[in-house]
């Protein structure tokens, strides 16, 4: 079932994925990558805090990666009353310039763009179209009048 459930999630055939990725935990999948993997499909807070936290009961607690899951583990328990995925204000369109990043070798490695938040002074974010959130620094975020989550 793993397998069937990475293959899908290769293909982005998400609702395969999801029902693969089910079907394997059920089965007892001891794999971090499909916990977690399964874990980003949950919609219930709770349950997607379950099995975060069984995922990262899996890897080496020193681990780079169990780093970054107990901080965004933080993250989703400081929101787990709010939905994540619903915007505060009305969806707009806009047309952004991106900066690209290159390494010494002239190999693109990323994208910046600068964007305002609440009238700050313009920051340079890294264009990341696969995550659901963005960090900046905590006192760029207080000038910005952000509330502080995790």
């Amino acid at each position: 079932m793993a397998a069937k459930a990475l293959l899908h999630l290769r293909q982005a055939d998400f609702v395969p994925a999801e029902r693969s990725l089910k079907e394997a935990l059920a089965l007892g999948a001891k794999n971090p990558d499909f916990i977690l993997a399964a874990a980003s499909f949950e919609k219930d807070p709770e349950r997607d805090i379950a099995l975060t936290e069984k995922a990262l009961s899996l890897l080496d607690s020193g681990s780079q990666m169990a780093k970054s899951i107990r901080a965004s583990l933080q993250l989703t328990k400081s929101m787990k009353s709010r939905d994540r995925s619903k915007l505060s204000s009305p969806y707009t369109a806009y047309s952004i310039e991106a900066s690209l990043i290159r390494e010494p070798n002239s190999q693109q490695t990323g994208q910046l763009v600068r964007v305002r938040i609440n009238r700050s002074k313009t920051l340079s974010l890294l264009l990341d179209t696969g995550a659901s959130g963005f960090l900046i620094r905590k006192k760029s975020a207080l000038k910005a009048g952000l509330e502080q989550e995790g």
